[in-house]
């Protein structure tokens, strides 16, 4: 028996055609055989254009594109039935595969896909695509990377027949950089009086304070800086405007402070402040060589979930922390930051996974080789809805984090990142025919999929 190398694509046509056109060049750009009405042939030749053919003979597997359209279409219901009976004759369970694309609800799905696990494309067409790519890696499904350029000379001559034609347009993409609003309009220097423990003093004041020479520099006056420090004397010397400060201007009674200083202060006060908003959320420190990030302790939250609204107002959740059995260690999502106050001023932010055997964060090369292993499957998106249900817990329910700066004032940042403007291709059906106007779709060659692993979030 020849060996089965078919990736058939079962859709609703014409209501699912952009979507399976889309998916179909994909998967041949990756080096596997596509069969769809749609698509005729693309990626490799087939023996038989009869569609029973090429289920009984030549499918390794069946995509199922589930839509509000497909899940009622007769011709879709009847490529699902015999496919399923194949699945059963080869002893492959995994045979047929669901894909959804729209809001089509599982109570709707035909019965032979009740209690199946689906991929789910509503909402992000590229991590949908990997996890498409690792479920074909996973079953064994045959491919040749070198026959790319072959798949996508077949893209391109169906695109040629009128079926797909594409234009270059911005999209926007989430980042993470999460914006920040209004600082105070006043910095405040305050001079340490003689006999001083200067350095301890900074090691206790509990609001953001840079030192220079003498003096203390803060949002926070001399009083607040006083405020549950005993033994530390302030005198206030002088308050300068936020623009002048910055600029370089100095102040009555105190030293200049040159722009450049000014800014890396500024930087370090921001810095502080966010430290200590963590610290008083409970989250814990660990250093990297990259620099310190604040990790999640089992326990802190509700089943230990990130909770988080997306851009569709959706309540959405992901795991933080958890155990793993198989690995015999806990995990603990992190987050490092590093603020920039130029314009859009914001601070980015990094994920970690941090690891700890009894309470204790793991180090060196166990970690590593942990951090490799755990992680190979959490992509994009994964990383992004921990890092937004991370910094929604951070803002305890509110819209905004509050950073301290003093009693008076806190630094608000957002809970949900910035979006950048990126180009991507994007269907066009009033674009005219030319050979000039055709593209190649996006290489996908090198992308893997994600899946659910014991442990994981």
């Amino acid at each position: 028996m020849e060996e089965r190398r078919t990736v058939f694509i079962s859709h609703a046509n014409p209501e699912d055609n952009e979507f399976t056109s889309w998916l179909g060049s994909r998967l041949a750009s990756a080096g596997y055989e596509v069969w769809a009405d749609l698509l005729a042939l693309v990626g490799g030749e087939m023996i038989s254009p009869v569609i029973d053919d090429v289920l009984r003979d030549d499918a390794a597997v069946v995509i199922v594109v589930l839509s509000q359209a497909s899940h009622r279409k007769e011709g879709v219901l009847n490529e699902l039935a015999l496919a399923s009976a194949v699945g059963r004759d080869l002893g492959n369970p995994r045979f047929v595969l669901p894909v959804v694309v729209d809001g089509v609800p599982r109570t709707q799905f035909p019965s032979e896909l009740v209690g199946r696990l689906s991929i789910n494309f509503e909402h992000d067409w590229t991590e949908g695509l990997r996890a498409v790519l690792t479920a074909l890696e996973e079953l064994g499904t045959p491919r040749d990377r070198n026959r790319t350029n072959e798949a996508m000379a077949s893209w391109l001559a169906f695109k040629a027949r009128g079926s797909v034609l594409r234009r270059d347009e911005p999209d926007m993409l989430y980042s993470n950089w999460f914006k920040l609003g209004s600082l105070p309009q006043q910095i405040c220097f305050s001079a340490f009086s003689p006999g001083s423990d200067i350095e301890g003093a900074f090691q206790r004041f509990q609001w953001p304070a840079r030192r220079f020479h003498r003096l203390a520099i803060s949002f926070a006056d001399a009083d607040a800086l006083m405020s549950g420090t005993p033994g530390v004397g302030l005198q206030p010397r002088a308050k300068l405007d936020l623009d002048d400060f910055l600029e370089g201007r100095g102040a009555e009674g105190v030293p200049q402070v040159f722009s450049r200083d000014a800014r890396n202060i500024l930087i370090d006060l921001l810095h502080q402040a966010w430290e200590m908003s963590a610290q008083h959320r409970g989250l814990l420190p660990r250093s990297f060589v990259t620099g310190d990030c604040w990790f999640v302790p089992l326990g802190l939250y509700e089943q230990d979930w990130g909770r988080f609204v997306d851009e569709h107002r959706k309540p959405r959740r992901r795991q933080l922390a958890g155990h793993s059995d198989a690995r015999k260690v806990d995990w603990h999502f992190g987050v490092s930051a590093r603020v920039t106050i130029a314009e859009p001023r914001h601070f980015a932010l990094r994920s970690h996974v941090v690891f700890s055997v009894d309470g204790e964060p793991l180090e060196g090369r166990r970690a590593q080789l942990l951090r490799r292993s755990f992680c190979k499957s959490w992509w994009n998106a994964r990383w992004r809805d921990m890092l937004r249900g991370f910094v929604a817990n951070l803002a305890g329910g509110a819209e905004e984090v509050e950073l301290p700066l003093s009693p008076d004032a806190a630094l608000p940042m957002a809970t949900t990142p910035m979006r950048l403007q990126s180009p991507v291709w994007v269907e066009d059906d009033d674009a005219s025919h030319s050979d000039e106007e055709s593209e190649l779709p996006r290489d996908v060659s090198d992308l893997n999929g994600s899946d659910e692993r014991e442990g994981q979030p």
